[in-house]
């Protein structure tokens, strides 16, 4: 019986979101800073926060 763990596969998206995470900044966060956000720009952070369709289709 092989005890040893498999390499497991992870995901790009997860994997930048935990090295920006270990830098203190979040997706976004400079869009508000250095700018004014518009609706399509929101929606962008949103997707990368949030990539569940059909939780994001049923916010307001």
């Amino acid at each position: 019986m092989n005890i040893d763990k498999k390499a497991e596969h992870i995901d790009p998206k997860v994997a930048l979101s935990q090295a920006e995470h270990e830098k203190g900044t979040v997706p976004g966060q400079q869009i508000g800073l250095y700018g004014n956000a518009d609706k399509r720009d929101v929606r962008q952070v949103v997707k990368i926060l949030n990539p569940d369709k059909n939780s994001m289709e049923s916010r307001g």
